[in-house]
């Protein structure tokens, strides 16, 4: 017996005001429930998918992209399938439907029947996973963490546990996209699969990790969550201390250097957090952008190496969603200025 369940993370109907606008957020009206994967189903594999997905005046479903997910090409494309068939009531202005983008899907593949424990044949490779790491046996750990993800991370439990090891491997190969992305995969969906201990840990890193990339506007939201450990653990008030280091920072020198790199067929995500932003590419081509900003979505064709835009800030926080040949290494720098009317 298996169920699909699904959230949204935009349907609050809390009204954004300012004294010339009314604005209503998109909400869903109507879910279709997806089809779980055949052969995560018959190997007892629970999953979910993340996505940003745009809303368009008639409450139609638009272009689908997924944020994050627990793995697995079958669960991603099950979800893709699903959304584009959810309804929405669209996001208004003043009473006129608009095309909208700051809408957040997750779709979650459960099976009743599962129990939140690890069998014993996943405890034996985590250990085995664990040690390797501990020991720099990177090539070892590697076919292991494969075979966990392949056969033996199946419910929530063991995923969560999967992917804090794999953030460990990502952080000793270097793989820094990789690692941010783990690291953002327990914080934000594994929780309570985890003891506060691993949680706490987990948060630590990815802040840490975040700050090595020059994440800023996630840095920040890391360290909300971090500030309602401080009272248990007063050590982690030296990663506030640093963010506020980081602020003054950047009330001085109002420039974001972010590294960056295309290691997959997905784009690369970004939260901005100046309205000014360009591209320095060092190495391969990027195609073009897309821009899923509170009020507006843009897109833009990426014409050469180097190339700027600066966003009016009546859009709100936005969402850079960047596409670009595998391998393409590059630079985002975001600076502060006057922002620009509409």
């Amino acid at each position: 017996q298996s169920q699909s369940q699904s959230q949204s993370q935009s349907q609050s109907q809390s009204q954004n005001k300012t004294s010339n606008y009314r604005l209503n957020k998109a909400v869903i009206i109507a879910k279709h429930a997806p089809r779980y994967p055949y052969q995560e189903l018959q190997r007892g594999q629970e999953g979910w998918v993340t996505m940003s997905v745009v809303v368009d005046p008639q409450g139609q479903v638009r272009d689908p992209i997924v944020v994050n997910s627990s793995g697995g090409r079958g669960f991603e494309t099950a979800a893709l399938a699903a959304v584009k068939k959810f309804k929405y009531q669209p996001a208004t202005l003043n009473g006129e439907a608009i095309e909208s983008a700051d809408n957040r899907v997750k779709i979650s593949f459960a099976i009743e029947r599962h129990r939140p424990t690890a069998t014993r044949k996943f405890h034996k490779l985590y250990r085995s996973a664990r040690s390797s790491l501990n020991a720099g046996k990177l090539e070892k750990a590697a076919k292991t963490l494969a075979k966990m993800r392949d056969e033996y991370a199946n419910n929530q439990y063991e995923l969560a546990h999967l992917a804090v090891l794999e953030s460990n491997y990502y952080h000793q190969t270097k793989a820094h996209g990789k690692r941010l992305q783990s690291l953002k995969r327990v914080v934000t969906y594994y929780k309570n699969q985890l003891s506060k201990e691993a949680y706490i840990g987990a948060l630590t890193e990815l802040y840490k990790a975040q700050a090595a990339l020059n994440r800023i506007r996630g840095l920040l939201a890391t360290a909300t969550l971090i500030e309602s450990y401080t009272a248990e653990q007063p050590d982690l008030q030296s990663l506030l201390k640093h963010r506020d280091q980081v602020l003054e920072v950047l009330a001085q020198h109002p420039y974001i250097d972010t590294p960056a790199e295309i290691n997959s067929d997905r784009p690369w995500q970004h939260g901005l957090y100046y309205k000014t932003f360009g591209f320095t590419v060092s190495s391969g081509k990027l195609h073009k952008i897309e821009l899923r900003c509170d009020k507006k979505i843009r897109r833009f064709a990426i014409t050469k190496d180097q190339q700027s835009w600066q966003i009016p800030a009546s859009w709100g926080d936005c969402d850079l969603f960047t596409w670009g040949t595998q391998g393409t290494k590059f630079n985002l720098v975001e600076k502060r200025q006057d922002e620009p009317k509409d």
